[in-house]
């Protein structure tokens, strides 16, 4: 049961994106966040009422992270069915099939970090390491999901600002540093919370704990700059940055590992993700400013896809 339940909810999770980009085409871009935010809110409130009533055991986890699945995808399928019945195939440009492709790489490595999706860092930590240094690892890096989060949230507004009017700079501008203010926010709780939530025996990553929260916020400011770059039509320039931010990424842990342990890989993830940022804001000032006409993120060619199939 357990594995079949796993296999479904990856599944599930991977469909997800797929109806927020079908969202998105249909430039429902409320519909989209609130399907980003979905699954991780469900799961967090049912990790909180599982507490509450101290049933938290890794079946009830489990079972918690199978609902959010369950329960994303199905809203999700509700929002696309009701938003692609308002989309006329013949208002959508067809791209021919090669273009589609590329762009879809492009964006692909735009949206999914090699460094992030395949987590680098935990692979090389249990490599260098070894598994208990896994765990404090991962113990750390815990609370940098929520500016993270926060990050991918935003990112599915930033679409709509940018479209709205050249006002909306302001605003955008805010979406991107309000995951790093974020994660600089946390920081200073991270000791205190990693005591809390984990017990003393997790002291030793107070300080790790602290540099990945920093870490995660910009992680966060990053997706929504990549979101800016590809409505600017700049999916190739953000896709290379991601690239080579995990290549710089990889180099830093090996060299700092050895030295610092977990600390010196928390380090080298904080560097790979300020510098990967800062790439970021570099490019999306620049495409911004260009007279290059914007291109709705998340490609109309998935919202053209659903309607044909409808039709």
């Amino acid at each position: 049961m357990v594995v079949v339940g796993g296999g479904v909810s990856s599944f599930l999770f991977a469909v997800i994106p797929v109806q927020m980009g079908v969202l998105a085409g249909c430039r429902r871009y409320a519909s989209t966040a609130l399907l980003q935010f979905l699954p991780p809110g469900l799961y967090s409130l049912v990790l909180g009422v599982l507490l509450i009533l101290r049933t938290f055991t890794v079946e009830t986890v489990m079972y918690a992270w199978y609902l959010s699945a369950l329960v994303g995808a199905i809203v999700g399928y509700l929002l696309v069915k009701a938003a692609s019945s308002r989309v006329s195939p013949s208002s959508v440009r067809v791209r021919s099939a090669s273009s589609i492709r590329r762009r879809g790489l492009r964006g692909l490595l735009s949206l999914h970090s090699p460094l992030e999706s395949f987590r680098l860092d935990q692979l090389l930590v249990v490599s260098l390491g070894s598994n208990s240094a896994l765990g404090y690892y991962v113990a750390g890096l815990s609370l940098a999901n929520l500016p993270k989060l926060l990050g991918q949230v935003l990112a599915t507004v930033v679409p709509a600002r940018l479209s709205s009017s050249p006002g909306a700079v302001k605003s955008v501008v805010a979406a991107v540093l309000a995951p790093f203010v974020g994660g600089l926010l946390i920081a200073p709780l991270a000791p205190w919370a990693i005591t809390l939530l984990f017990g003393g025996q997790f002291n030793d990553v107070r300080v790790v704990a602290a540099l990945l929260c920093v870490a995660g916020g910009a992680m966060g400011s990053r997706k929504v700059l990549n979101e800016v770059l590809r409505f600017k039509g700049q999916d190739g320039i953000a896709a290379k940055t991601e690239l080579a931010v995990s290549v710089v990424y990889l180099l830093l842990v090996v060299l700092t590992y050895r030295v610092w342990g977990l600390l010196g890989a928390a380090t080298a993830l904080l560097i790979a993700s300020l510098g990967s940022a800062a790439l970021g804001g570099l490019f999306a000032r620049r495409a911004y400013r260009s007279k290059g006409a914007a291109t709705e993120a998340g490609g109309n060619g998935l919202a053209l896809i659903w309607s044909a199939r409808r039709g």
